[in-house]
């Protein structure tokens, strides 16, 4: 296993960067790590409506696996006074 590293621009998407930089360098594992902020996240778990929270939400921790046929992500985020616990698997068709 290698170890990989990118710093995103501020308006990227974080998701689809992931998805691109994987695809790009046929990787399959998972991200150990995420330090920032998101604008947006909007999340769909199963059965649900999308859930969207806008504002400066800082990612306290996360975990993504990435493989062939989708991403599950794990992901918890602050906005201020509230922390927000996230889970999802998103296809990779979805993407």
């Amino acid at each position: 296993m290698q170890p990989h590293s990118f710093k995103l621009s501020t308006e990227s998407d974080l998701i689809k960067s992931i998805k691109e930089y994987s695809l790009a360098n046929n990787l399959c594992g998972y991200v150990s790590g995420v330090v920032g902020n998101l604008k947006i996240v909007c999340i769909q778990c199963r059965n649900q409506e999308i859930n969207k929270f806008e504002g400066n939400l800082e990612i306290i921790s996360s975990l993504m696996e990435i493989l062939i046929k989708g991403m599950f992500i794990f992901i918890c985020v602050s906005q201020m006074k509230d922390v927000l616990s996230l889970e999802g698997t998103l296809r990779r068709d979805a993407l």
